[in-house]
């Protein structure tokens, strides 16, 4: 996930704590919202795709591997942006998949050149939204479509420990409602909007569905990861306990949407 820079005291996902994190991190509705997304954009073999806070480029690799698409991954950090590229090395994409680090608010990229732009769990972090969903659609081709797939409150208010995990291990992350999503693309000149909220699920269901989308092996290298960072890293001790301590109620209040819209021909 692409994040402003906080300091790693406020935001444990822009410091040293970022490669290990999002190996953890996927986002809500894992990989079938990400499936979502990809039919709302109606993406398509051979397109060329920029996904927008890329992370370690999974969804990058996913749709290289499985659609055979062109994709260009951006993220502010560095580091996730160089363990993207090893990824893509590794399962043999790198001629199909390019990463750099890019600020979503000002892309160094050329206008109307993508034939979908998405993003993944980004928005909350972004301080400038309308400035983000702009550049999105000016690097978009006239008819093609620009998706989010976004972590919302499905249930207000939250409890507490829910409210305390968001801030604590976060940085405070302010949620896109769908109908801000909704009123963004709107204002950014899109349309033919689409719109698929969550549906309700369960902390289990959510681990389940991301070891399924990691595979056993990526899951296993995972928990390596994990122990070798608690082990050979004090510093991130807090960071990580922290993270991974989520509320038995999570689900109760945090879900997904995806949105979609058609830049006007």
């Amino acid at each position: 996930m692409a994040l402003h820079n906080n300091p790693e005291s406020s935001n444990p996902y822009t410091g040293k704590a970022a490669t290990v994190l999002s190996y953890t991190m996927m986002h809500p509705g894992q990989l079938r919202s990400t499936q979502q997304l990809i039919e709302a954009c109606h993406m398509a073999k051979g397109h060329l795709v920029l996904d927008v806070g890329c992370g370690i480029g999974r969804t990058a690799c996913y749709l290289a591997k499985n659609f055979d698409c062109r994709v260009m991954g951006v993220d502010l950090n560095e580091e996730l942006v160089e363990e993207a590229r090893r990824r893509a090395y590794k399962m043999g994409l790198q001629n199909r998949v390019e990463f750099k680090v890019a600020n979503v608010q000002n892309l160094p990229l050329e206008s109307n050149i993508f034939d979908a732009t998405i993003c993944e769990a980004v928005l909350a972090y972004v301080p400038d939204r309308e400035a983000a969903l702009r550049e999105m659609v000016r690097v978009t081709m006239p008819g093609r479509y620009v998706g989010l797939n976004e972590t919302t409150w499905i249930s207000r208010p939250p409890s507490p420990a829910v409210l305390a995990f968001v801030e604590d291990t976060m940085a405070g992350a302010q949620f896109l409602l769908a109908s801000e999503a909704r009123a963004l693309m709107e204002g950014a000149g899109l349309d033919n909007l689409t719109l698929f909220p969550s549906e309700k699920t369960s902390m289990l269901n959510e681990m389940s569905a991301g070891m399924q989308s990691m595979g056993l092996r990526e899951t296993l290298g995972t928990l390596n990861k994990m122990v070798h960072a608690y082990v050979t890293k004090p510093a991130l001790r807090g960071t990580l306990k922290r993270s991974l301590m989520k509320p038995s109620d999570m689900m109760d209040y945090v879900g997904y949407f995806i949105c979609a819209g058609r830049k006007p021909a």
